[in-house]
């Protein structure tokens, strides 16, 4: 079974988020920020990672850099949301998805499983 994990502060996204992967009999695991996010990640070892920006604790940003320097954790794909200046997007997609990724072709692999 996929599992993804979620990651963000809004409890009605991630009740949204995990309404949508349980449709598709996909294994949702929540987390409420970056900490919670990067144990979850650790322990769960997803297939995918969706994740908010701003968070409080320890933000999207900076659970991404964690991730991608953990051997582990480093080539699950992130997909981070949230509101973006310029270069903050910038600098976000540097540690997220690398290029010009569609959503659809990240995910893609995991709906023909």
């Amino acid at each position: 079974m996929v599992k993804v994990l979620v990651v963000d502060d809004d409890e009605g996204m991630r009740n949204s988020y995990e309404l949508l992967f349980r449709a598709v009999d996909y294994e949702c695991i929540c987390a409420e920020d970056g900490n919670e996010g990067l144990a979850k990640a650790l322990e769960h070892n997803p297939d995918l990672i969706i994740s908010d920006r701003n968070m409080p604790n320890m933000n999207g940003y900076e659970m991404a850099l964690r991730l991608r320097g953990d051997e582990g954790t480093k080539p699950i794909p992130l997909i981070g949301i949230g509101d973006f200046q310029e270069f903050e997007k910038y600098l976000f997609n540097q540690t997220y998805l690398k290029g010009n990724v569609s959503v659809l072709k990240v995910i893609q692999p995991f709906l023909e499983k």
